[in-house]
């Protein structure tokens, strides 16, 4: 069953995903605060499913105007306890095309957002998974009108569970609760799990 969460970390992980860099000030144009929060959720709904499990975990994702994600990094169980997997992996975005608030981005990774945490399972195979990393890097990012483009730098982090459907359950989706908060683009950003799941 942990195959289907990896594929979850992945696309929660992005919602996280916040523009900032080491002092969390965005270079270059402005951007409203209705489209940050809007770039933010709409990179949240970028996921994909890894094609391994291990030190060499890739997946590739389309964006929904064009060009795709990159995810690239380790997805592994903890050494000494098995109910923990841990991820460190990197999402590169590579003229990804995104409508959010109303405005069309195209984004780019530089450096990237980096998602490093853990995926710590209950005892019970449907019960909650705690799930708790950060979420840092930048990319950069245009809008063809009117001009503009900018850097933005990521430093946000997410707590939270994911609950799998039982056999009995009507839900055929995980159930998600849980923030994802701090800075993106250099403005204080506080997303719930649950506004961003399929």
């Amino acid at each position: 069953m942990k195959r289907p969460l990896v594929a979850i970390l992945l696309a929660v992980a992005p919602a996280t995903q916040a523009c900032n860099d080491s002092t969390n000030t965005p270079s270059g144009d402005s951007l409203e605060q209705a489209e940050v929060l809007g770039l933010a959720i709409g990179l949240a709904t970028i996921g994909a499913l890894p094609t391994t499990t291990g030190q060499g975990s890739t997946a590739v994702a389309s964006c929904p105007e064009g060009g795709n994600v990159q995810f690239a990094g380790s997805i592994i169980p903890d050494s000494a306890n098995d109910k923990i997997l841990r991820m460190d992996v990197t999402m590169s975005p590579r003229s990804c095309g995104l409508s959010a608030g109303g405005t069309t981005f195209t984004i780019n990774g530089s450096p990237g957002i980096r998602q490093r945490g853990t995926a710590t399972f209950s005892d019970s195979l449907f019960g909650p998974t705690a799930l708790s990393y950060e979420i840092d890097g930048g990319v950069d990012w245009s809008v063809a009108s009117p001009a503009r483009s900018g850097n933005c730098a990521i430093d946000m982090n997410l707590t939270g569970t994911v609950d799998l459907p039982t056999p009995q359950s009507s839900d055929t989706l995980p159930t998600l609760s849980g923030t994802v908060a701090g800075r993106f683009c250099g403005t204080s950003v506080t997303i719930p799990l649950d506004s961003i799941q399929g």
